[in-house]
């Protein structure tokens, strides 16, 4: 009786009992850093963010990410403005950490017992309910009252974040 399987044709995948197993192909510089958690700068934040409201532009803000095109055009910039040779996929963990904590502060603009500042986005409440909002939550804590940092880009590039689905 044959079996179903399908017999692997490509030899550089065959693996022989005396041969390592493990992944030959040495660790690029991308690799490497997401290993361990990459140490963003602030100019490098500040030139993501910017370059993030430069790419949701290109489309006049009606798409949530970018668009192919925008995505090279990130990655290009940044990697010359850096000197680095990184693709769209490093970028994906701190623009989920700028979208988690323009959410957070969304969501606590919109509670009851407080007053915000349109000028500033300052949220002006009682120690006891910061206390509240900031308990097992690190995002409430790192705001501590201000906005997120570049909240003013936030607001125009994860605006249709906020459409409940």
């Amino acid at each position: 009786m044959s079996s179903n399987r399908r017999i692997n044709t490509n030899p550089s995948r065959q693996t022989s009992s005396n041969q390592p197993t493990e992944n030959l192909t040495p660790p690029t510089e991308t690799t490497v850093r997401n290993k361990d958690k990459y140490k963003w700068s602030y100019i490098q934040e500040k030139t993501l963010i910017q370059l993030f409201d430069e790419a949701i532009a290109m489309n006049n803000y009606t798409l949530k990410n970018p668009t192919a095109i925008g995505r090279e055009y990130m990655v290009e910039k940044f990697n010359q403005a850096f000197n680095m040779n990184i693709t769209y996929g490093f970028f994906k963990n701190k623009l989920d950490e700028f979208k988690k904590s323009y959410k957070r502060w969304k969501v606590l603009t919109h509670k009851t017992g407080i007053t915000v500042d349109h000028d500033t986005s300052m949220i002006y409440a009682s120690d006891s309910w910061w206390k509240d909002q900031k308990f097992g939550c690190k995002v409430t804590k790192s705001l501590n009252r201000k906005p997120p940092q570049f909240w003013d880009v936030m607001q125009r590039c994860f605006i249709l974040h906020d459409v409940q689905s």
